[in-house]
């Protein structure tokens, strides 16, 4: 398995691991997959991709946050999008991807790395605890139109 940053040519690969992620508008993650590899996205700051025989199976997406809970540091990287295709899970790819976050982390001078899962997504929370990560806090936002 190869953990590496994308390049143009992934971009459908990509796109369709994301829609998995986040069901969503194609148009909407090419053209934000687009402005990251053009330097110009405000959202992602890097990617990983797994890749298996030329097919990208996962990706690892960060960002950096100006406050993360837990953390008194006021830029820390935040995993904003991690994902494995089902059929290639339990195979250390997460576990990998994961890894090569926390490396990028490191050799940029931060000192965290931080993440958040769904409430209901217990597996995820299982993983991110086994990769070392501690629970700092649990929140449920609302929001009302006024």
């Amino acid at each position: 398995m190869n953990i590496r940053e994308p390049g143009s040519s992934d971009i459908p690969g990509l796109v369709r691991l994301r829609n998995q992620l986040w069901p969503s508008c194609y148009e909407d993650h090419a053209n934000e997959l687009r402005s990251y590899l053009n330097g110009r996205s405000s959202h992602i700051k890097k990617i990983f991709v797994a890749g298996s025989q030329g097919e990208l199976v996962g990706f690892i997406e960060l960002n950096i946050r100006s406050y993360a809970e837990g953390s008194s540091n006021n830029a820390v990287p935040y995993v904003e999008g991690w994902f494995v295709e089902e059929r290639f899970r339990k195979n250390n790819i997460g576990k990998s991807l994961m890894q090569r976050a926390e490396l990028w982390a490191s050799e940029n001078a931060y000192t965290e790395l931080a993440s958040d899962v769904e409430m209901d997504n217990i597996h995820s929370q299982e993983v991110h605890k086994r990769l070392g990560f501690l629970e700092v806090d649990k929140i449920i936002c609302y929001i009302k139109k006024v």
